[in-house]
Formats: C-alpha cells, structure tokens, sequence
C-alpha cells in the first residue's frame, strides 16, 4: 500500500513528475513524512517484522523525499 502513497504523491505533484524537486512547504513534508512512517509501522507490525519507530520515521522520510524529488 506505501507504494500506491508515493504513487499518490506523485500523481498530485507536477515537479515531481518531471523530476524537479517538489515545491511542497517543509510543514506539508513533515505531515506527509509522519503519515507515511504510521504507513511504515502498520505494513511492518502486519508482516510480524521487529523494528522501531526511527527505523519507521526514516523509512517514510527516504520515501516521501524520493515521490517528491528532493
């Protein structure tokens, strides 16, 4: 399903699309990002994989960065 969100992100950023770097406020990142790592946590926990919230949070940012370009 994190794949579907990026994808999600990307569709709706045009600069992403055409490989610039998003133009998104760091505010609306650091939403995105948090949303994302609740993502991360949930497809983890459901595979019965061990991992931290830290892990989870740069897992989200790593994927929220590339949908935007940055």
């Amino acid at each position: 399903m994190a794949k579907t969100k990026a994808s999600e992100t990307k569709a709706k950023n045009p600069a992403a699309k055409k490989g610039l770097p998003s133009q998104t406020s760091p505010e609306k990142l650091q939403e995105e990002i948090k949303a994302q790592a609740h993502q991360v946590y949930l497809e983890r926990t459901a595979r019965g994989e061990e991992g931290d919230e830290m892990s989870d949070w740069l897992t989200a940012e790593e994927r929220v960065k590339k949908a935007h370009g940055l």
